[in-house]
């Protein structure tokens, strides 16, 4: 019998260290599902055919600030559920940037329904993702270790 999801996390990010350390953190998560676009066209597909709890969106992907690109998408597909009259959720989306300010992104993120940003460069760690994760009201179980590392 496959494995049952009920948290379903995307993350937009095109380091692969980052990309390893959400992994790690979501290794062992029983219910969570954790789905992985390293480019911003595999995300906008992503979020036109799945409905995620949290979403980890960096701004600048690849050579482009593209993450925006991604945000105006669930925004049109939250639109259109609502002309359809059918109830969409509303993603959490976590905004993640180091090479633009925040703020240059702030105004229009926050007309999105964006709250919640992280700027980079910052030590990511299982226990920091974690944290994020449930600051949003998703229990996660605590690390597992092995020989001191999670």
């Amino acid at each position: 019998m496959p494995p049952i999801h009920n948290h379903f996390i995307l993350l937009v990010e095109d380091e692969a260290d980052i990309v390893l350390v959400f992994s790690r953190a979501f290794k062992d998560q029983e219910g969570f599902m954790l789905d992985i676009a390293m480019n911003v066209d595999l995300a906008i597909q992503k979020v036109k055919v799945v409905t995620y709890d949290l979403i980890f969106l960096d701004m600048k992907i690849g050579e482009k600030y593209a993450g925006m690109e991604v945000l105006r998408e669930l925004h049109r597909q939250k639109v259109r559920g609502r002309v359809r009259q059918q109830l969409l959720h509303d993603s959490h989306v976590v905004i993640m940037s180091n090479s633009i300010p925040l703020q240059d992104v702030m105004r229009e993120a926050h007309s999105l329904g964006v709250f919640s940003f992280i700027d980079k460069p910052m030590p990511f760690t299982v226990e920091f993702i974690e944290q994020v994760v449930q600051h949003f009201g998703i229990p996660m179980l605590p690390s597992k270790t092995w020989n001191g590392i999670a």
